[in-house]
């Protein structure tokens, strides 16, 4: 944000539905799971935003990364739109 802010970096807004981008990132991530981890998506069907795509690809893989090396692997990471 901060660059952002300052100018540094520009967005590039689009309308894209959320959901479905987020789901492509958790199951790309589950494959990085430690055995027996599961990432768990509660989210409505659709829900459209605009955003950089880049941006949050970015963003949720940098958490759902952190997650993954910092939570036990019985319990579930879950995430809620």
């Amino acid at each position: 944000l901060g660059k952002l802010e300052e100018g540094r970096v520009s967005a590039k807004l689009e309308a894209m539905e959320i959901t479905e981008a987020i789901q492509e990132i958790v199951s790309e991530m589950q494959l990085l799971a430690k055995e027996g981890q599961q990432i768990k998506l509660d989210a409505p069907e659709k829900l459209i935003i605009n955003c950089d795509k880049q941006v949050l690809r970015n963003v949720l893989y940098n958490i759902l990364s952190n997650a993954i090396k910092f939570s036990p692997p019985e319990k579930p990471i879950e995430i809620s739109i």
